[in-house]
């Protein structure tokens, strides 16, 4: 269980980080075309980290409930129970990161658009 608890720590820190990468965003919105263009590659490293750790999560979770399944009912019952909760975090954390990513390309958009409405006044 320790292993587990290890593994779904390591997804819930880089979930930490990933709603740090967040709060520039969240400060304002007037940030310059370049910070924001740095924000937002930021924003997908980070995403795809978290992602990374989430799915190695899930993996090992999946492997180690393989293995409860060869031991006694009581101790296994105890153990899954353990699993699913850890489990549980987990997905909330898919939950969350899903969330980070959908925001992130709504920012995406924005930013594009921004971008194109100030070269297309500069052409003007």
């Amino acid at each position: 269980l320790r292993e587990v608890s290890d593994k779904v720590a390591h997804a819930e820190d880089e979930l930490q980080k990933m709603s740090e990468a967040e709060l520039p965003f969240l400060r304002s919105g007037d940030q310059k075309t370049e910070e924001m263009d740095v924000l937002i590659q930021d924003a997908d490293k980070m995403a795809v980290a978290v992602h990374t750790a989430i799915a190695e999560a899930q993996t090992f979770i999946a492997r180690k409930l393989v293995e409860v399944a060869r031991f006694s009912e009581g101790t296994a019952r105890a153990v899954k129970e353990e699993i699913d909760m850890m489990t549980k975090r987990v997905e909330d954390g898919r939950e969350r990161l899903q969330q980070f990513r959908s925001s992130t390309g709504d920012r995406k958009r924005v930013h594009l658009l921004e971008e194109v409405d100030v070269k297309v006044k500069s052409a003007e």
